[in-house]
């Protein structure tokens, strides 16, 4: 009979760390570790106590120590004076200190992930995975490892990224999206950051974040789209050789091709070479999102993610519209910074912003909360009086050094893609 294996923890970490701080009091600050890193209760309790000391600016020994848990209540429960006493006489050295809070931290680390498996294996059995949740737990427990650093720490690091762009100076240092006139106004799309298109239904949002997702993966940066509108055969396939070669959508979905072939035959090689992933799920949340990523990154070294669009994805976490498009924001911006990608997703417009030449981010749908939740915000107008002229609208830039004016953007008949019409 095999045994099942234990809970993580390691019962040697935890008294090693405690013992290791009793005797050097002063590293407490530099040790970022919470008091439910700690498997065992008691040591939970002992933590909970020294913390409480240090933080009162109380001198933390044995008797210190021994008479706060006496005081809360909790020494005899413990194993009274004793077991304070044995974790210093078990442990050599303070030397180690960071050691054993990286075990403890990682233990704990891993019961929360235990805890999340647990949660959707019961939620699958029982026809109700709580995603929103698990999702939430899977993104703290990735920040648990983070505290505050003294700035002088990243110094050298940003020194050396800005002496190495020095010796090749470009407007365009992040992945460029193929849209001159947007690379130029924001240095392409920023890994850890986000972009969202705003505008109204068929103005071209899909259009505009396609082309970019296109031209992105033909510069060598690979990614995925993430289809809530189209599945992916045919229509979005046909979309995109239309945007590669000029192949007419009509002419391949009615089977019209007449002298369409040799382009067509260029397109699909092309789609073919490119490492651009798609997944078309209508019923996608953020909780797949976050898997899939996270399976893209590990095997392919994904540089970003495109999302049409937000407001389709299926998280729920209550009744409320507005905290529920909240949250979906704040967890694909999450992603993007837990995974090291850039994101571009859409959202819609409210039926006022429909009405102005000039939106604002109050027009944007949704709570003020999505809107923050962006690091850049654009929206895509249409001419009302010549169709084939557009507009992007800066709402939001977070490197907005290059001003707030309007890109101007063509879209010729019979093609998909827009073209710009200046440069900045």
């Amino acid at each position: 009979m095999i045994d099942a294996p234990s809970i993580p923890h390691s019962r040697e970490a935890e008294e090693a760390l405690l013992g290791g701080l009793l005797i050097n009091p002063e590293a407490m600050p530099t040790i970022n570790i919470k008091p439910i890193h700690f498997y065992i209760h008691r040591n939970q309790w002992v933590y909970k106590a020294m913390r409480e000391l240090y933080d009162r600016g109380v001198s933390l020994d044995i008797v210190t120590l021994t008479e706060e848990l006496g005081h809360i209540g909790k020494l005899e429960e413990l194993g009274g004076p004793a077991y304070i006493t044995s974790l210093i006489t078990q442990t050599p050295n303070s030397y180690h200190l960071e050691h054993y809070a990286n075990i403890v931290r990682d233990k704990a680390m891993r019961r929360n992930d235990l805890k999340v498996a647990n949660m959707i294996a019961e939620g699958a059995f029982n026809g109700g995975v709580d995603r929103a949740k698990a999702i939430d737990l899977l993104t703290e427990n990735a920040d648990n490892n983070r505290g505050a650093v003294r700035l002088s720490s990243g110094l050298n690091e940003f020194m050396d990224m800005v002496e190495e762009r020095a010796m090749n100076p470009r407007d365009v240092w992040g992945i460029p999206t193929g849209i001159i006139d947007l690379d130029n106004r924001i240095g392409g799309i920023q890994k850890q950051q986000t972009t969202m298109l705003v505008g109204a239904p068929g103005v071209g949002k899909t259009t505009l974040m396609l082309q970019a997702a296109l031209n992105m993966a033909k510069s060598g940066h690979a990614g995925c789209v993430y289809e809530l509108e189209m599945d992916m055969n045919p229509r979005l396939i046909a979309r995109l050789v239309s945007m590669l070669v000029g192949v007419p959508v009509r002419a391949m979905m009615s089977g019209r091709m007449d002298d369409h072939w040799e382009k067509f035959n260029e397109g699909i090689a092309e789609l073919d070479r490119l490492n651009l992933f798609v997944l078309d799920n209508p019923v996608l949340d953020t909780m797949a999102v976050r898997a899939d990523v996270a399976r893209l990154k590990a095997q392919y070294g994904i540089e970003w993610i495109a999302l049409d669009y937000l407001n389709l994805l299926t998280d729920k976490d209550g009744d409320n519209s507005n905290e529920n498009t909240a949250s979906k924001a704040t967890r694909f911006r999450q992603i993007c910074r837990e995974f090291d990608v850039g994101g571009i997703t859409i959202q819609s417009e409210t039926k006022e912003g429909m009405k102005s030449l000039v939106p604002h981010l109050a027009d944007m749908a949704g709570p003020a909360e999505v809107a923050f939740s962006a690091d850049n915000v654009f929206f895509l107008v249409q001419d009302p009086e010549i169709y084939s002229d557009f507009k992007l609208l800066p709402a939001k830039q977070r490197d907005g050094d290059k001003g707030n004016a309007p890109i101007p953007l063509k879209k010729p008949k019979g093609k998909l893609t827009f073209e710009c019409v200046a440069r900045y």
